[in-house]
């Protein structure tokens, strides 16, 4: 009987031993509502702009959801244009696939870049061929609940504009180079994601997440 009861009691400190090897916040993230971004719609998305909104929309330490891997949101998205008539049922499809509660679109609608060149009497570059660049950006997100199956939420930003005046002499540089395009776009990432992350806060209940209620 002694033996057995030592034996018991070895087993019970196995056990308590091995609960306290397990990742206890892991687990309990695994069961967070999830919201996976994608770039899109195609005709306007913009490659990496998904990963750094989540990054920033990380920022506000939304601990009441967690959010799906860009890795496999970006497999799923290449055969999904989520065009006219599509969109909605093209976000549900990877939000069921991979086990979203919201899937949140995020692309560039309104971009401009425009340059003019003319003759510089004074400073900074006096009588001199001068080139003026203007660069204009707006962002969206469409947010698209699974269970409901509808968007819940549209969001068109404002037009970000950046300016500068350079030397005509100056190389024009690619646009994923340019200095003000980067500023703009850093901008525009900010708003929409401090749009989503308060609209989040405010409207999402998390007792409720099974139904999606995001009214």
């Amino acid at each position: 009987m002694i033996t057995v009861l030592r034996a018991y009691l070895t087993y019970l400190g196995l056990m308590v031993a091995l609960i306290g090897c397990f990742p206890r916040g892991e687990l309990a993230a695994s069961n967070l509502p999830e919201i996976a971004i994608a770039n899109g719609p195609r005709s306007i998305a913009l490659d990496g702009l998904a990963e750094k909104v989540q990054d920033q929309i990380g920022l506000f330490q939304l601990k009441e959801v967690r959010f799906s891997r860009p890795a496999s949101v970006r497999a799923r998205e290449r055969s999904h244009a989520f065009g006219p008539g599509r969109l909605v049922n093209d976000a549900l499809r990877i939000g069921r696939n991979i086990g979203a509660e919201l899937v949140v679109l995020v692309g560039v609608p309104d971009f401009e870049r425009t340059t003019r060149e003319y003759f510089s009497l004074g400073l900074p570059y006096p009588l001199q061929q001068v080139r003026e660049v203007k660069i204009s950006l707006r962002l969206q997100l469409i947010v698209i609940g699974v269970a409901k199956g509808r968007i819940l939420r549209e969001y068109l930003g404002p037009i970000i504009e950046m300016d500068r005046t350079e030397s005509a002499t100056a190389p024009i540089l690619p646009i994923d180079q340019d200095p003000d395009y980067v500023g703009v776009l850093t901008l525009g990432i900010q708003e929409i994601s401090s749009y989503f992350a308060n609209w989040l806060k405010t409207s999402y209940t998390l007792t409720e997440a099974s139904e999606s209620n995001y009214e």
